[in-house]
């Protein structure tokens, strides 16, 4: 009976990566030096809630201004991609699983569950400039194809993998205002999606280590050499 592997797949790995791979949006003002813009993991509902947190933490106060413009980020959906499942298991060697003896072990599981998973970017600023700006900056991200390529770790034996991401446009969402402040605010929501696995639970299967085999001789199983052996008459006049 294999011993269960105890992890649990999470969507940390994937909301990180897309993190990252958004930090390098940067704002532009010619008055101001560039700076790269604060991103928050937030329902449109909790954008500003959200923002005013992160501002307090970073700058241990409890009222801050909000930095315009800023990103939030919300995993909307999370569906089976049917084209690329494929039933089937395979099995890993994993070095060093025992420390003492520092003998191999095998991880099995179940080929990963293709998921394609939606994002919605939603970027907040003042002006509608600052909105034409980080658009450019994100489609030029993806241009000719609207994909680009990154890598996600997965639960061993998967491990790291390239996955796609692709970006599907944008809308004008309707404008918000601050709570608190009567001034408009804008807000543009880009959709992304990454074609990405969800690992099932690994199983952990030992090494053999020793192999023990009885042998129980019998007179049956003694054979004397001259049985195996035919003999073979020559006529030397033939020859």
């Amino acid at each position: 009976m294999p011993a269960v592997f105890q992890t649990v797949q999470v969507y940390s790995n994937y909301d990180r990566v897309i993190a990252n791979y958004l930090s390098g949006l940067v704002y532009h003002r010619e008055t101001e030096k560039p700076r790269t813009m604060l991103i928050v993991f937030a329902t449109p509902e909790r954008a500003f809630a959200r923002v005013k947190e992160k501002v307090s933490d970073n700058k241990k106060k409890a009222q801050s201004v909000i930095p315009y413009p800023f990103v939030t980020i919300d995993r909307v959906s999370t569906l089976l991609d049917q084209d690329r499942f494929i039933q089937v298991k395979f099995r890993r060697e994993l070095e060093g699983t025992n420390r003492k003896t520092n003998l191999l072990a095998y991880l099995g599981m179940q080929r990963p569950l293709p998921i394609n998973i939606t994002y919605e970017v939603s970027v907040w600023t003042r002006q509608l400039m600052d909105q034409d700006d980080t658009t450019n900056q994100l489609m030029l991200r993806f241009s000719p194809y609207n994909i680009n390529y990154f890598f996600v770790p997965h639960e061993l034996p998967m491990g790291e993998r390239l996955v796609s991401l692709f970006y599907n446009g944008y809308d004008d969402a309707t404008s918000n205002k601050e709570p608190g402040r009567d001034q408009r605010v804008l807000r543009r929501v880009h959709r992304l999606m990454v074609r990405g696995w969800l690992t099932y639970t690994p199983e952990v299967f030992g090494a053999i280590e020793k192999i023990t085999v009885d042998i129980h001789e019998t007179d049956e199983d003694l054979v004397e050499v001259g049985d195996l052996l035919d003999t073979i008459t020559v006529d030397t006049d033939d020859v």
